[in-house]
């Protein structure tokens, strides 16, 4: 199965850094999805955001954000968070 690599970074901390299979996003213009190979898209999460995606292995992941920033380019997508939760 097809892959990108995910990059997760809150405040001083790296909570998740490895390849994904998918990623979910609730931004201000509403839910979007991230597979491999996705367009470029730059984006920023509204407060309450939920943060969804399941990893190389297939496990799911969740976490809620208060704001950031997500950054899907050449097969990578890096969300820098304020805070999660």
């Amino acid at each position: 199965m097809e892959t990108f690599k995910l990059t997760i970074v809150e405040d001083s901390r790296i909570p998740f850094r490895s390849r994904a299979r998918s990623c979910r996003i609730t931004t201000p213009g509403g839910v979007i999805g991230f597979e491999p190979r996705h367009e470029g898209f730059v984006g920023t999460l509204q407060p309450g955001s939920e943060v969804e995606f399941t990893d190389e292995a297939g496990n799911a992941h969740s976490l809620t954000a208060e704001w950031g920033v997500l950054l899907f380019e050449d097969n990578a997508c890096v969300i820098t968070l304020a805070e999660a939760r």
